[in-house]
């Protein structure tokens, strides 16, 4: 082989190299530790909307969260304004994707929590397995389409 089809062979290889190492896997980040009275900014929703980890269960596998201040949209219901969701049931693994800025520790859950929490322990409740902003999406959907 003549030294400028070498060069160009080793010159590919460096590049195909490079790519490769470019192109790798991302090992899985391990999911941040959730505790009881953890305020957390979400991802992908208003930076002033915010969680508060209020209980955990199932060894940790089943999160229970209040968030406050989401913006819900004007609609027959009426305008404009900012609701609280005091009880929202999470599989660990979907809030951990969720979380992005732990804020504090100390918070405390809407005040309604503990009653959201009876109904859902009384009717044997699912947990939510789809991310918090998707979860906050369909039930303001919900609400929007709600009649007065």
């Amino acid at each position: 082989m003549n030294k400028l089809k070498r060069r160009s062979v080793l010159a590919g290889l460096a590049a195909l190299g490079a790519a490769g190492s470019a192109l790798a896997i991302t090992p899985p980040q391990p999911l941040p530790h959730l505790e009881v009275g953890q305020m957390w900014t979400i991802r992908d929703v208003p930076e002033h909307t915010r969680l508060v980890v209020a209980r955990t269960e199932a060894e940790g596998t089943i999160v229970h969260i209040s968030v406050f201040n989401v913006d819900v949209p004007a609609s027959a219901l009426g305008p404009a304004s900012a609701i609280t969701m005091a009880h929202l049931p999470f599989a660990r693994s979907a809030l951990a994707g969720s979380v992005l800025l732990l804020l504090g520790t100390g918070a405390r859950p809407a005040d309604a929590f503990e009653d959201g929490y009876a109904q859902w322990k009384n009717a044997k409740g699912g947990v939510f397995t789809l991310s918090v902003k998707e979860v906050i999406d369909a039930l303001i959907d919900i609400r929007s389409k709600a009649k007065p």
